[in-house]
């Protein structure tokens, strides 16, 4: 497959993946969506208004394939499971629960978000396991 041009540029000026960049591009995207099909509504201003968001207005009760990887504990993935309750959705949460396995960014050390590989969600109705 052939490199887009703006690929090949954002390449030479960020060689290495940023999830800063990610982010702010995610962030873009949902903005200029909200800004398209929902004139005059303001950004959201947390994580459990965009789920809610998300949920009335574009999924709409329909059964869908939620994965999350990096569950710490569960926080989001409990908010889907309350705001979705098609039972034909399915929930995945991917992680460890040991911790980063090294130091990431400033602030976030080697065994950070460390659960002792105890997944937050065992015993959920929800939770096949």
């Amino acid at each position: 497959m052939p490199i887009r041009p703006k690929d090949a540029l954002a390449h030479l000026l960020l060689p290495t993946y940023s999830a800063r960049l990610d982010k702010a591009n995610y962030l873009a995207l949902v903005r200029e969506w909200i800004r398209a099909n929902r004139p005059g509504m303001a950004t959201v201003d947390n994580r459990q208004l965009l789920y809610a968001f998300l949920g009335d207005e574009i999924i709409q009760g329909a059964a869908i394939d939620y994965l999350e990887f990096g569950v710490y504990q569960g926080s989001s993935l409990r908010e889907w499971i309350r705001i979705n309750s098609n039972a034909n959705s399915r929930f995945f949460g991917f992680d460890s629960f040991r911790g980063l396995p090294e130091d990431w960014v400033p602030g976030f050390a080697k065994g950070a978000y460390d659960l002792s590989g105890a997944p937050p969600l065992r015993g959920h109705p929800r939770n096949p396991r």
